[in-house]
């Protein structure tokens, strides 16, 4: 999921401070957490950050997402930051691992990438402008370099793609973490511990080392009912253009066995939960491995996933292949850089 323009056009949105997200509002069982782990490179790095540090690049960040399709340079953002572009460039580089120049451009292949997978009705010059490239042509070069695919080749991806092919391929463009030869130069800013522990480990982007915290917990679930619909060619992003704020509670559950499978052959169910005799889905009672997680992108979603899974494998939990993963959307902000809370669960034997 990426909330994009494109997506919030039908709402009015406001603009979202990044670090004063309120994840403390959404109702949830007793015995799941009462926030939701932010899964958010941006948030986390800022979070290290004093006061006007985090002013000053949280402005920046408004700027290189809201304005993508003015295609604007990040000695631009500087300028309208009120910070000289060598000061910027060596402050930005210093906390987010990149130069803004890259980062600037890897956020514009995310967007085109996302809006290659889920917007049909735009064509890829559409694209392309939308996200900042300046032609078709400079879109076309960016994901070869990238991805080493093409714009056609992405389209088709969204459908005939695992979910492990896709999560291969934007691995290549999620956020970079601190190259160990670099750690030097980042001496003068103290990282908090979240930050600070998704720095280390074997994991090949930021999103991967956060995910590597994911606070899991096994709850017992009794029976539980839904009233549910099988899904063509699910998407979360196209509920919560058509359903808005309504989207808030559904469920979507997919059988277990099936999750290795091309996306257009896993099955989707999307629902609520009911009682038994408006239901026409049923979960038995049993344990479920589950997280909550706060989420603004494909990648940090796929990244969530993988955690859930991984904190399953380190702690010998078996999954029970016969059952269903379980989604809830706990909270949805329809704003440019909002995001959405999930509850993930898996079935364990």
């Amino acid at each position: 999921m990426q909330i994009t323009s494109a997506m919030i056009e039908p709402w009015q949105s406001t603009k979202l401070n990044l670090m004063t997200t309120d994840l403390n509002n959404t109702a949830r069982p007793e015995s799941v957490a009462s926030k939701p782990f932010i899964l958010v490179p941006e948030m986390a790095l800022l979070e290290q950050l004093p006061p006007h540090l985090q002013a000053r690049f949280e402005k920046a960040l408004q700027l290189m997402h809201h304005a993508l399709s003015e295609g604007l340079t990040w000695q631009q953002v500087a300028e309208r930051c009120a910070i000289s572009p060598s000061h910027f460039h060596r402050q930005f580089t210093q906390i987010w691992h990149e130069t803004p120049g890259q980062y600037l451009n890897r956020i514009r292949l995310q967007i085109a990438v996302y809006e290659l997978f889920e917007l049909h009705q735009y064509n890829i010059t559409d694209i392309a402008h939308r996200c900042g490239f300046s032609s078709s042509q400079a879109l076309a070069k960016a994901l070869k370099r990238e991805l080493n695919m093409s714009a056609k080749a992405l389209r088709e991806m969204a459908r005939s793609a695992t979910p492990e092919q896709t999560a291969q391929m934007l691995e290549k463009i999620a956020h970079p973490t601190c190259p160990e030869t670099n750690t030097k130069h980042a001496a003068s800013i103290q990282l908090t511990s979240q930050a600070n522990h998704a720095q280390k480990g074997n994991s090949k982007n930021l999103e991967q080392h956060l995910a590597r915290n994911l606070p899991c917990q096994l709850i017992w679930y009794p029976d539980r009912w839904l009233n549910a619909s099988l899904q063509d060619n699910f998407s979360w992003d196209r509920e919560f253009v058509t359903k808005g704020k309504q989207a808030k509670g559904l469920f979507a559950l997919s059988p277990v066995n099936q999750l290795t499978r091309p996306w257009h052959e896993i099955d989707v169910w999307l629902g609520t939960e009911n009682t038994n005799n408006e239901a026409n889905l049923f979960l038995p009672a049993g344990n479920y491995l589950c997280t909550e997680v706060y989420l603004v992108s494909d990648i940090g979603y796929i990244a969530a996933w993988q955690g859930l899974l991984d904190y399953a494998e380190r702690h010998q939990h078996q999954i029970d292949q016969t059952g269903y993963s379980v989604e809830q959307i706990r909270d949805l902000e329809l704003t440019l850089t909002g995001g959405a809370t999930f509850a993930m669960q898996v079935p364990i034997l």
